[in-house]
């Protein structure tokens, strides 16, 4: 695939039916046959387990980055979706403004407070660029770059892209 992040947006998209939506869309098909419905909703929710497995396992699945009470805070499609284990672990680099690295951790958890990663030994910053990536045995995928801006003493998230 050219473009990995339109698989994501593809299998963010196929993942977000859950077993309830894809038996009422067959559901609404009416069929005469109850035994064909049932074969139609387990293939589906095979099929959506599939994508989610193949696609979160071979890319950064991570998603709905926000702000929260000073921490940057976001899901993971794959744990969420259990295409992989409960626990994760994620790559976190700041980056000043010009690309300058100030710092790379390592988070078990989603949430990053960002008065921390926002303080080097030399200044506070008031804008920074984060690089997030899930830790995959065997696999680097590509990150995620949060654009933030500090406005006074909070943070706003003002740009996402996939890498």
């Amino acid at each position: 695939m050219d473009h990995p992040w339109v698989a994501f947006w593809g299998a963010r998209i196929v993942t977000a039916f859950s077993d309830d939506h894809i038996g009422a869309a067959v559901s609404s098909g009416q069929f005469n046959d109850a035994a064909a419905d049932s074969h139609l909703v387990r293939f589906l929710i095979e099929r959506r387990d599939r994508v989610g497995q193949h696609w979160f396992n071979r890319l950064n699945s991570l998603d709905r980055f926000r702000v929260e009470g000073g921490a940057l805070r976001f899901d993971d499609l794959a744990v969420a979706g259990g295409y992989r284990g409960d626990i994760s672990e994620y790559d976190v680099r700041v980056l000043e403004p010009s690309g300058q690295s100030v710092t790379i951790e390592r988070y078990r958890q989603r949430v990053i407070v960002l008065h921390t990663i926002a303080t080097t030994p030399s200044k506070v910053l008031s804008q920074m660029i984060v690089d997030v990536r899930p830790l995959m045995a065997g696999r680097q995928v590509a990150p995620v770059r949060l654009y933030l801006h500090r406005l006074d003493a909070d943070w706003q998230l003002v740009g996402l892209r996939r890498l």
